[in-house]
């Protein structure tokens, strides 16, 4: 699959567009295919890696942790992992990778994501992916 990939913190043309591995999906994991993913401060701050805090709060000293950044996205359930009671294959979803307190998260900025089921919500119907993307 495509992703945008970071290998070292810098400005945005240190991005470059990759193939990397399907991600595994774990037990209470959801794989989605992502439609629509958002760019935000908090994005913008980690994969310039500024301020310095940040990096010592997890998101990797010298490069980032997680190669493919991005927290929120919309997209459609293509999988899900056991234990998994929420979702289905089809469904439209919503959310964000971020768990509290921790740097390490992303990943929103490829085709395809395994996120935890609880960081998931139904997309509604008359929402866009771009806009669930954004909220």
């Amino acid at each position: 699959m495509k992703a945008i990939v970071q290998e070292r913190y810098g400005s945005l043309d240190r991005l470059e567009v990759s193939e990397v591995s399907v991600p595994a999906v774990g037990a209470g994991e959801v794989l989605v295919r992502v439609q629509a993913a958002s760019l935000h401060p908090d994005v913008w701050h980690v994969i310039m890696g500024r301020p310095f805090v940040l990096r010592c709060m997890g998101a990797g000293a010298l490069r980032p942790k997680q190669p493919i950044p991005g927290t929120d996205l919309a997209g459609v359930v293509e999988a899900v992992g056991e234990g998994v009671t929420r979702f289905q294959p089809g469904d439209e979803v919503f959310g964000d990778t971020v768990s509290p307190n921790v740097w390490t998260h992303g990943g929103t900025f490829a085709e395809l994501v395994a996120i935890p089921e609880d960081r998931l919500q139904p997309k509604p119907a008359g929402v866009t992916f771009e806009q669930a993307a954004s909220v």
